[in-house]
């Protein structure tokens, strides 16, 4: 009896010692992986374009965007078709937050209108086609823009360029 009480004992013993060798760190396998995702260089702000270098007019020859700025990481898009022979052209109201370490702006609730205009150039007409809109705005540099359109597939040229002053 003595004997099987020290062998269960033993055992007991060397389950604990290698459950305990087994915790490492105390990290599970998924948290070390994302671990291992994180960048190894912090970032150095002092080479970061700033917010407001990003604001102004972006064109091709489909689509103008004019940027502005609502807040300190906000920004704000109205793009504009060129307005077809029928006086008929399409506009897109947007906003959303300016990451500065990636120059993106994620968008939700847009506005799309379809906008007629009478032959002087005077809008007589705006109809909203949807509110939900959702896409990405990323810029590459302070002068070239890419628009993303998740609601619809865009006719033209995603890539703009900043207009000169």
């Amino acid at each position: 009896m003595k004997k099987a009480l020290c062998v269960l004992l033993c055992v007991a013993l060397t389950v604990c010692i290698f459950a305990g060798c087994s915790k490492g760190n105390g990290k599970s396998a998924e948290q070390e992986k994302f671990d291992s995702l994180k960048p190894s260089e912090s970032v150095n702000y002092d080479d970061l374009i700033p917010i407001y270098e990003f604001v102004g007019t972006y064109t091709n020859d489909d689509y103008s965007v004019v940027v502005e700025q609502e807040s300190d990481q906000i920004l704000t898009f109205t793009v504009t078709t060129n307005t077809n022979d029928d006086g008929t052209g399409y506009e897109w109201q947007m906003t959303g937050y300016f990451s500065d370490q990636t120059y993106r702006v994620n968008y939700t609730e847009a506005v799309k209108y379809a906008v007629t205009f009478d032959k002087n150039g005077d809008e007589t007409d705006r109809t909203a086609e949807y509110e939900i809109g959702s896409g990405t705005m990323q810029f590459t540099d302070s002068d070239k823009l890419f628009w993303e359109n998740d609601t619809e597939r865009l006719d033209g040229s995603i890539e703009l360029a900043r207009v000169k002053d």
